[in-house]
């Protein structure tokens, strides 16, 4: 499976999240709240830094003691690490990334699965969580919010068989302060379906005329692809003309010359119409495609989509 898209723009900021977990039908569906499972409930917070049962508020004699952690620069702080199989349900941070430009853009959020020594995700950590180009917006969508604009959330379930290990990478110039919490199931035994949350992020400054762009490259395997968080800030050159006329095509199981799935343009792949002249601040919202922040010069698009791949 391969993304591609014609752009004229300077800058565009890519989170591709290339699917591997159970899938955005799981997620619509009503749960059924009042039936019992195995599952085991964990909860992974400074105040339970390994989520062990029985472990957490140990510090003040539970009143507030591990509210939070300080992350210097150049430091790689690991969130939680977890062993045996589970799914990860919740993700929730705040403190001074959400606030700082910087630290949003140089700060990365990495996750490794089973041991692995590659991570499958590696994302600078405002753009995985729906908001790029260093900006910030509040937004609710079916798998991500930043309810007040101040916090980082994903409800994305993320399996794991072996074992999870979740990190931050501080690249940034100053000390981060970080609120979080990671809840997580433990299981006894995963489904052979279930598969691996994968998110990659890539920009070009400078994006060459009449070459497609990709914002997924070429993955095999088996999956479910959810959706992908843009960002474009136009090419001064264009004064400000209108640049979402890229056709957003879909390359499967095979294809080579002639994708499978296309467009009629970007704006039209994010369910949305041409905002590019706009002179304020407009954001449009559903559980499923947004426009988070739309200026003249500068666009933040989400869309979150199911596409199956086999090969």
């Amino acid at each position: 499976m391969k993304f591609q898209l014609k752009f004229f723009s300077k800058v565009l900021t890519i989170i591709g999240l290339s699917m591997s977990t159970l899938g955005l039908s799981s997620i619509s569906q009503s749960q059924d709240l009042f039936r019992m499972s195995d599952e085991q409930t964990r909860w992974i917070s400074p105040e339970n830094p390994t989520g062990a049962k029985g472990s957490a508020g140990k510090t003040n004699q539970g009143a507030k003691g591990d509210a939070f952690v300080v992350v210097a620069p150049g430091q790689t702080f690991s969130l939680g690490e977890i062993k045996g199989s589970g799914i990860i349900r919740r993700i929730w941070m705040s403190g001074t990334i959400p606030r700082n430009a910087e630290q949003r853009r140089l700060i990365k959020l990495q996750m490794f699965w089973d041991g692995e020594s590659k991570p499958a995700v590696d994302c600078p950590i405002g753009d995985f969580f729906g908001v790029g180009l260093g900006k910030i917006a509040s937004f609710e969508s079916a798998i991500f919010a930043n309810p007040e604009g101040r916090s980082f959330v994903s409800t994305v379930p993320m399996p794991f068989r072996k074992g999870a290990r979740i990190q931050i990478v501080n690249e940034a110039s100053s000390f981060a302060l970080i609120w979080y919490d990671i809840n997580y199931s433990e299981v006894k035994k995963l489904d052979s379906n279930a598969l691996y949350f994968h998110a990659s992020w890539r920009r070009e400054p400078k994006t060459t005329i009449g070459k497609d762009f990709e914002i997924l490259p070429r993955i095999t395997g088996k999956g479910r692809f959810l959706g992908t968080n843009i960002g474009v800030i136009g090419n001064p050159a264009y004064n400000g003309t209108w640049f979402g006329e890229g056709e957003v095509k879909v390359y499967l199981d095979g294809d080579t010359t002639h994708p499978t799935l296309q467009g009629t343009g970007t704006e039209d792949y994010m369910m949305i119409r041409q905002i590019s002249m706009l002179s304020i601040v407009t954001t449009l919202m559903t559980r499923f495609f947004f426009t988070k922040i739309a200026k003249s010069q500068s666009n933040k698009w989400g869309t979150q989509v199911s596409k199956e791949f086999e090969k």
